[in-house]
This record gives structure tokens, sequence and C-alpha cells, in this order.
């Protein structure tokens, strides 16, 4: 890990992109700080994962594309 010191409380000031990110999160019943920190520890995951493969060297910030698995369907 880094040196550079975590703050405990995190403050961001919520407007445009971000507000708008906020209200799609906000949208799974999650409230604000449950949200961000889903959000942050999204994140985290997929660049570590990205640096493991050696997508991208450490650091840095991938392209990146999602894929979804549709739920199987019972008959």
């Amino acid at each position: 890990m880094s040196e550079a010191k975590i703050p405990q409380v995190l403050s961001v000031r919520t407007k445009g992109e971000l507000a708008e990110a906020l209200e799609v999160v906000l949208m799974t019943g999650l409230d604000k700080t449950e949200a961000t920190k889903w959000a942050m520890q999204w994140a985290a995951h997929c660049l570590r994962h990205a640096w493991a493969l050696g997508v991208v060297p450490e650091g840095k910030i991938p392209d990146m594309k999602a894929q979804y698995r549709r739920p199987e369907r019972r008959v």
C-alpha cells in the first residue's frame, strides 16, 4: 500500500456526473454511505484484477469493458 494517509472520513462534492452516478447506485436500495463504499470497493477490485493480470502497469487505469450474465431460465 501507498504511504499516503487515508482519511477516516471522505468528503466529496456530488455534482454533475458524480451526482448522476450516485443516483444510479442508490437505485439499488443502498444508502449514500453504503453506495459510496460499494462503488469504491468495486473500483479497487477492478484495478487490482487488471494489475494482477498485467493488463496495465500498477498505478495505471485500464480501459474496461463489462460483461453481464443473464440469470439462468428455469423451464
